[in-house]
Parts: C-alpha cells; structure tokens; sequence
C-alpha cells in the first residue's frame, strides 16, 4: 500500500518515480529545467471536486505551477514573488485570487494542496493555516474543457492568461515537481 505521508517524509527525487498503490496511482515526478518547459494534460475533473496536491522544490520566485481555463472561468496555480499564488473563476465576476503565507523559493520540498469544491477553493502550503476563498456568483462549478498545463503554459494560451490576468507571470516552473490528482 502506498503511504504518501511516508513518501513525503522521506522525499527523495528521481527523475522517473513510480508508486503504485491505492491512493498513490497518479503521482508522477517531473523536472522543469527550461523556460519553455510545460506539460499538457486532460481537462482537469471539478466534478464533485478537484483534489490536487502539488510537492516541489525551486529557488524561482515566479513560474507557472498548473493552469486550467479560458475566458468563462479558470485555476491558476503559480508562484509569484516566492508565494503560491491562486486565482479561481467558476465564472463569475470577479475572479477569486489568494496568496500562500509561506514563502517557498527556498530550495526545499514545499507541499500545496488544493481542494476546489463548487465555488469554494481551498488551499494549504506545508500542512500549515489553510485558505480559502468563494468565487460567488449564480454559477456553481468550474466546469473545464480545455487541456490542463502543468509546469508552464503553451505560448497561445500563455498570452491569453496573462492578458485576462488569469496569470500574472507566464514564466515556466523551473524545478522538481510532483503532482497528483
């Protein structure tokens, strides 16, 4: 059985990660290490929920950690200035946005879990205080069709996000990096 918890006690990186199990079967270890690194990936699934926990490692201050959306509603994910930056839009004006306390370009494992239900988005760095924000509105869900970014974003989409201030730094993630969701 895979015991996350453990692993990330005992974070070690690899380039290729494989751990199986019940809980663990989505977790996957990537590095960034270009500025126009990026992966591309399903529409992320916000029905019932989302459930994303993100564990990496960068001395970046600013870099794309995942993104989702387009003009009707988003999830950004990013670090900016050194802190893990959200912003949420299920679509309804105005979008939802919120800061990590912690800073985290320190070199060191940090950890950020994310949990988008309906209009609530709640976010967790480091098992510390948790934050939370409502995107309110008449909408409920983030419903997503467009393809999930990890890492950084495709130039197309990149302007776009940057544009509508989805994003406020479209730099690609420099770093290791595991996600699952």
């Amino acid at each position: 059985m895979c015991d996350v918890q453990e692993f990330v006690n005992n974070l070690t990186w690899y380039n290729h990660l494989s751990i199986s199990g019940k809980r663990c079967e989505y977790l996957t270890s990537l590095s960034f290490v270009d500025n126009s690194s990026l992966v591309e990936l399903e529409p992320l699934r916000t029905r019932p929920e989302a459930n994303v926990t993100i564990i990496f490692t960068t001395t970046q201050e600013n870099g794309v950690l995942l993104y989702d959306g387009q003009n009707d509603g988003h999830i950004a994910v990013e670090l900016f200035n050194g802190r893990v930056r959200v912003s949420y839009d299920v679509g309804n004006y105005p979008t939802s946005t919120m800061y990590s306390y912690e800073m985290v370009a320190d070199g060191k494992p940090h950890m950020a879990e994310l949990l988008a239900i309906k209009k609530n988005f709640t976010m967790r760095v480091d098992r510390g205080s948790a934050r939370s924000i409502i995107n309110e509105g008449p909408k409920e869900y983030l419903k997503l069709v467009t393809p999930m970014f990890v890492g950084g974003v495709a130039p197309e989409v990149a302007k776009v996000a940057f544009t509508d201030f989805h994003l406020r730094n479209i730099t690609s993630f420099q770093g290791k990096f595991l996600l699952r969701h």
